[in-house]
C-alpha cells in the first residue's frame, strides 16, 4: 500500500521532522470563492482545487494534495509551506508545529496513505471554512478575497475594475460542495471560524444550530473575530457557547485607539473596548485570546498593546498570540531601514527587561520579542520601502487618512 522512503514519520518522529505536517491528512481550508488550499498559512493563489468545479473527493485526492503528502513523508520541502519554515527559522512556533502537537492522535491516518499519496477516506478532524468574505472592516493587511469592504478601494488602488461579486459565499456559489462539507462538520474535533467576519455571517450560525441540534457539544470551537459586535438576529451567543466544552475567541487587536481605527479601518475603538468588557463580565466561560499581527505600523507600539491587553488583566498572558505579517510584502517589519530598526530594537529590549523584572507570569512573550527582533534584523528588505510609501499614500488619499499624524513616531519612514 505504501511506497515512500521512510516509515518513521508517524508517532514521535513527526515531531522531529522539519517538513512534516499532519494537516493534509485531516484538514482543508476552504476560501469564500470555493477555492481550496492546504491551510490558512498557505499562499492564497496556491490553489489545490475549487468546489465550483470539483467535488470534495476530487479535491482531497488531487495531484497537488497527493504530491504534498508524499513530499512530507519523504522529507522534501514544499514551496507552499515556506511561511512555516520562515517563522520557525526566526524562532516562532509555526502552524505546522502547533497542528502536529495538537493532533498527535491522528498519526494512525498516515499509515493509510496509498503509494500515490491518495487517501481512501476523508477525515476532516480540523475544519476551517471561510464561509464568506462578508466583513465590515477593510484592514490594511487584508484585501477583497477576505473582506467585501475592501473591493472598491482595491479596484481604485490597482485600477482594476471588476465584475466579480463583492460578497462571495460558498453556500451561494457552490451549493453542492457546501452540502458535502456541511455533512462532515459533525465529525470534526475542532472547527475554526474565520472570515470575513464570522460573527456577522449567517452560515456560522447555521453550523452552530446543526451542532446544537445533534448535541455535538464536545467539538472545540475556535474563532478569529474583530469583535465589532456580539449579536446576530435572534441568536444568543452566550446561550449557545455555554453548551460547548471549549470555545476560544481570538480577538484581532493589532493596535489601540486611533491607530487601530487607521490600520483596521472600520474599527470604532470605543465599541471594541465595550465588547471586551462585556466578554469579561458576561462570558467568563469563553477563553479570551488576542491575535496581534506584528507589522511595520505596530511593531514600535507593541509594548503598549501588550500592556493594555495582558498587564491590565483583560486576557491571560498565555493567550497573547503573536503573528508576523508576511504578506503583503510592503508591510513586513524587515523592510525598515537600519536606523528605524535600531530604534525599535532598543524599545523592545527595554520592554523585555521590564517584563523580566516583573512577575514570571508575564514572561510568555519574551521569546516572541526575541523572535520579532530576529526576524526584523536578519534580512534587509528596505528596497520595499518606496512601495510601502506609495501604497500608504494612495490609501490615505482614498480613505481621507494620514499616516504621519496617526503614527508621529514613525513619520520618518514616509518622509
Amino acid at each position: 500500500m505504501r511506497d515512500y522512503k521512510s516509515m518513521e514519520i508517524p508517532q514521535a518522529k513527526a515531531q522531529d521532522s522539519k517538513v512534516f505536517c499532519i494537516l493534509p491528512w485531516i484538514h482543508l481550508n476552504v476560501m469564500p470563492d470555493s477555492s481550496v488550499i492546504p491551510c490558512c498559512v498557505s499562499p492564497y493563489d496556491d490553489v489545490y482545487g475549487n468546489g465550483e468545479k470539483q467535488n470534495l473527493s476530487e479535491i482531497w485526492n488531487s495531484e497537488k494534495f497527493k504530491t504534498l503528502r508524499l513530499n512530507m513523508l519523504n522529507g522534501i520541502e514544499s514551496t507552499g509551506c515556506a511561511r512555516c519554515y520562515s517563522l520557525e527559522a526566526s524562532g516562532f512556533k509555526s502552524m505546522r508545529q502547533e497542528m502536529n502537537n495538537h493532533f498527535q492522535n491522528a498519526a494512525a491516518l498516515i499509515d493509510k496513505t496509498n503509494k500515490d499519496g491518495s487517501l481512501d477516506d476523508i477525515n476532516l478532524k480540523y475544519i476551517d471554512i471561510r464561509f464568506s468574505n462578508l466583513c465590515n472592516f477593510k484592514c490594511r493587511g487584508c484585501g477583497p478575497a477576505l473582506s467585501s469592504s475592501w473591493q472598491n478601494d482595491h479596484q481604485q488602488l490597482y485600477q482594476t475594475p471588476s465584475s466579480e461579486m463583492k460578497v462571495k459565499s460558498i453556500a451561494v456559489n457552490s451549493p453542492e460542495f457546501w452540502r458535502e462539507l456541511f455533512s462532515l462538520i459533525p465529525e470534526a474535533e475542532v472547527i475554526y471560524f474565520g472570515g470575513g467576519e464570522p460573527l456577522i455571517t449567517k452560515e456560522h450560525y447555521e453550523v452552530l444550530s446543526l451542532l446544537n441540534t445533534l448535541g455535538k457539544h464536545d467539538i472545540e470551537l475556535r474563532y478569529t473575530t474583530n469583535l465589532s459586535q456580539l449579536h446576530y438576529g435572534h441568536y444568543d451567543l452566550s446561550e449557545i457557547w455555554n453548551k460547548f466544552k471549549k470555545v476560544t475567541l481570538g480577538i484581532s487587536i493589532d493596535d489601540l485607539g486611533k491607530r487601530a481605527e487607521y490600520f483596521r479601518h472600520g474599527t470604532k475603538w470605543a465599541v471594541i473596548e465595550k465588547n471586551l468588557q462585556t466578554l469579561v463580565e458576561k462570558y467568563p466561560q469563553i477563553i479570551r485570546s488576542v491575535n496581534c499581527t506584528v507589522n511595520i505600523m505596530n511593531v514600535y507600539y507593541f509594548p503598549e498593546i501588550y500592556e493594555y491587553t495582558v498587564l491590565s488583566g483583560l486576557i491571560d498572558p498565555v493567550e497573547f498570540n503573536v503573528n508576523l505579517l508576511l504578506d503583503p510584502d510592503e508591510l513586513r517589519v524587515d523592510i525598515m531601514d537600519a536606523e528605524m530598526k535600531r530604534k525599535i530594537s532598543t524599545r523592545l529590549k527595554k520592554f523585555k527587561f521590564k517584563l523580566q523584572c516583573m512577575d514570571r507570569k508575564f514572561h510568555y512573550v519574551l521569546k516572541d520579542i526575541d523572535s520579532i527582533l530576529n526576524f526584523m534584523n536578519s534580512s534587509d528588505k528596505s528596497h520595499l520601502l518606496p512601495l510601502f510609501k506609495e501604497k500608504t499614500r494612495q490609501l490615505d488619499q482614498l480613505r481621507g487618512e494620514d499616516f504621519s499624524s496617526t503614527y508621529p513616531e514613525l513619520s520618518g519612514i514616509i518622509k
